[in-house]
């Protein structure tokens, strides 16, 4: 019997450091596993940012529309302005000068239209960066999920008595995120952002309550917390909502 009881205390014993370990270690592992996902989500939706920002400059607005988006990266041109002559190369010093002093206003410089996919995503990081057609044609689907898509939608705003084009583009954390291995590790971090979104704005019944009760009533819904670009509501250089953003990058 003592032997059977000794066994018994044992396998508690075990069982007890399992479930310790696991809730230590289950938000550390989280918070890795959410960083590598934001991390590939933020590298895809900055260059849906990237092909936008083109389409603008192409057709003075932004698309809703990714199949169009697709197709303008792919088969459209864009113009691109080259040095005629390589300012860095001392050869072409004597030519440079003489050129400018014939005509005050010649620059050294040439337009010419070349094709968008080799075009857009050229420098990254200071390093050569391009996207392959099965990449660009991936650019709609969130990473981490089974095809879904990134919310894409635009309006046009009014600003000092302007129209602006304005677009946003957002992936739900709930899309991509384990929410089946970290329920309420993903649960936690809507809450945070809540809190957070809530602490910003004027509205004290939002500061009052809690997320659940939010979303119960409708006030907020837990798909609109994740990664974002743009703004419907205000022009916002099309920023990013991730540590560090530089929209111009």
């Amino acid at each position: 019997m003592k032997k059977v009881t000794e066994i018994l205390l044992a396998v508690v014993i075990v069982v007890l450091c399992y479930v310790i370990f696991k809730q230590i270690q289950g938000p550390v592992q989280f918070e890795k596993e959410a960083a590598n996902r934001k991390t590939a989500v933020i590298k895809k939706i900055k260059d849906i940012r990237t092909a936008e920002q083109e389409y603008k400059k192409a057709y003075g607005k932004f698309t809703d529309n990714f199949d169009e988006l697709v197709r303008f990266i792919l088969e459209d041109t864009i113009e691109y302005k080259s040095e005629i002559y390589d300012e860095n190369n001392l050869d072409n010093a004597a030519i440079l000068e003489q050129l400018r002093k014939a005509d005050k206003n010649w620059k050294n410089e040439k337009i010419v239209r070349v094709a968008v996919k080799d075009t857009i995503f050229d420098i990254k990081d200071k390093a050569p960066y391009q996207l392959s057609e099965a990449e660009i044609r991936n650019l709609p689907f969130i990473p981490f999920t089974d095809q879904k898509k990134f919310e894409l939608d635009t309006a046009t705003i009014v600003t000092a008595g302007l129209q602006i084009p304005v677009v946003r583009c957002h992936a739900a954390y709930i899309d991509f995120l384990d929410t089946d291995t970290y329920n309420q590790e993903v649960w936690n971090l809507l809450a945070d952002e809540y809190n957070f979104y809530a602490a910003q704005g004027s509205d004290m019944e939002l500061k009052e309550m809690g997320l659940k009760q939010a979303a119960d009533e409708g006030k907020v819904s837990i798909r609109q917390f994740g990664v974002t670009f743009g703004s419907l509501e205000t022009s916002t250089n099309e920023a990013g909502n991730w540590t560090g953003d530089n929209s111009n990058e």
